[in-house]
């Protein structure tokens, strides 16, 4: 049996249509650092991952720097033209080439050396075994006919490179790109 209100049916449910209701309280998160601290682990690898990636296309943009640079300057050698000058000159218009996009006098290395035919190349390496760059290189223009290895040394310093150990990197941690090109000296006598 239901009891009736004091006052009769209808006197409670004026009163209680005329307070506002209560706002509804969402239910208590407790993720509410979880958002921030999962930022936090995962912009530190993001910025690393960003940073190699810019480190080896700066790296990959020098190389083919270089390598466009050794060939512009190797034809004066393949054509006669670099019969009367020195290995500084050779060297100057080398950094000329590259457009300024890293240091070339401190960084750059050059070797030009006669080979007696293709399938008889020695490559130059221009690491000692301390892991130093060698002081003395070869700059030997040859003459007409003579089949000629240049070879373009760029010292490059490389955060990323540090990470990692391989054959190329020098004692300083630096590595050293390189671009080579082989040709016979065109009869211009």
């Amino acid at each position: 049996m239901t009891t009736m209100p004091a006052g009769g049916p209808g006197v409670n449910d004026e009163l209680q249509r005329s307070r506002p209701a209560a706002p509804a309280r969402p239910p208590r998160d407790r993720r509410g650092g979880a958002t921030a601290l999962e930022f936090g682990v995962l912009v530190l690898p993001f910025i690393l991952v960003m940073m190699f990636i810019l480190d080896v296309a700066m790296m990959s943009l020098a190389d083919s720097m270089l390598d466009r640079a050794l060939h512009q300057v190797a034809r004066e050698i393949k054509t006669g033209q670099a019969a009367t000058k020195t290995a500084s000159q050779f060297k100057t218009e080398l950094c000329t080439a590259t457009l300024g996009l890293f240091s070339c006098a401190s960084n750059i290395y050059l070797n030009v050396q006669v080979v007696n035919s293709f399938s008889s190349v020695s490559f130059f390496n221009p690491i000692n075994t301390d892991g130093t760059m060698k002081s003395s290189f070869n700059f030997a223009v040859g003459t007409a006919g003579d089949y000629m290895l240049v070879q373009g040394f760029l010292k490059w310093k490389s955060p990323a490179a540090a990470l990692a150990y391989y054959k190329g990197m020098l004692s300083d941690g630096s590595v050293v790109l390189s671009s080579a090109v082989l040709f016979r000296n065109e009869p211009y006598k």
